[in-house]
C-alpha cells in the first residue's frame, strides 16, 4: 500500500528523473550544435573566405600581367608592373597553400580533386604568362601586339578554366555553409521542444 510519504518520494523522484533526463538531452543537443558551428566557422568559413581571395587574386596577376606587356622596352614601366606581378603570385601561393591545408578536412571529394586541377592548371598559366610578357618586350616590331595576342589567346583561357573549377569549389563550400545553418536551426528547434516537454512532463 503506498502511504502519503512513498507517493511524495516517487512523485520527487519522477521530477528528479525528468530533470536529469532534460539536463541530459540538452547538454547533448548544446554539444551537437557547438560542434557544428566550430566546423563552419574553422573550416567552412575559411574555405570560402580562401577561395574568394584566390578568385581576387587571379584577377589581380592577369592584369598586371597585360600591364608588363603593354609596357614592351619600357624598363621602368616594366618592372613596377613585374614586381606587383610577383606580389600577386606570392598571394596566390600564400592562398593555394592555406586551401591544402584545409582541404584534408573536406566532405566532398570532388573539391579535393578540384584543388589538385588547379594546381596544375597554375603552372600552365603563368607560364603563358610569362611567354606572353617576355616576347612583348624582345624589341621587335609589333612585338607588344602579338604578345598582347598570346596572352589573350592562351593566358585568357587557362585563367578562365582556373576561375571555373574555382567557382565550383566555392559554390560546394556555400552549399556547404547552407546545409550547416539548416542542421544548427533545426537541432535548436530539437532542443527547445526537449525543454519544454520536459517541463510540462514534469509539470
Amino acid at each position: 500500500k503506498l502511504t502519503l510519504g512513498r507517493k511524495l518520494g516517487l512523485a520527487f523522484g519522477a521530477i528528479l528523473g525528468l530533470m536529469v533526463t532534460s539536463a541530459l538531452l540538452t547538454y547533448s543537443k548544446a554539444t551537437q550544435i557547438k560542434n557544428n558551428e566550430a566546423f563552419t566557422m574553422n573550416l567552412r568559413v575559411p574555405s570560402v573566405q580562401f577561395a574568394t581571395r584566390l578568385q581576387r587574386d587571379l584577377n589581380q596577376v592577369q592584369s598586371k600581367g597585360r600591364q608588363v606587356v603593354l609596357a614592351g622596352t619600357d624598363r621602368a614601366r616594366r618592372e613596377s608592373a613585374m614586381k606587383t606581378f610577383r606580389d600577386n603570385w606570392n598571394d596566390i601561393a600564400k592562398d593555394m597553400l592555406a586551401l591544402t591545408e584545409l582541404s584534408p578536412r573536406w566532405t566532398v571529394p570532388e573539391n579535393r580533386q578540384r584543388l589538385a586541377a588547379i594546381k596544375e592548371q597554375l603552372l600552365k598559366l603563368r607560364a603563358n604568362q610569362e611567354e606572353a610578357m617576355n616576347f612583348a618586350a624582345n624589341g621587335s616590331r609589333d612585338a607588344v601586339v602579338e604578345g598582347g595576342n598570346q596572352f589573350a589567346d592562351r593566358a585568357t583561357p587557362a585563367n578562365e578554366a582556373i576561375k571555373a573549377s574555382l567557382g565550383d569549389m566555392s559554390n560546394s563550400f556555400e552549399q556547404s555553409l547552407k546545409d550547416i545553418e539548416a542542421l544548427v536551426a533545426s537541432e535548436n528547434v530539437a532542443l527547445a521542444w526537449t525543454m519544454i516537454v520536459a517541463t510540462l512532463c514534469a509539470l
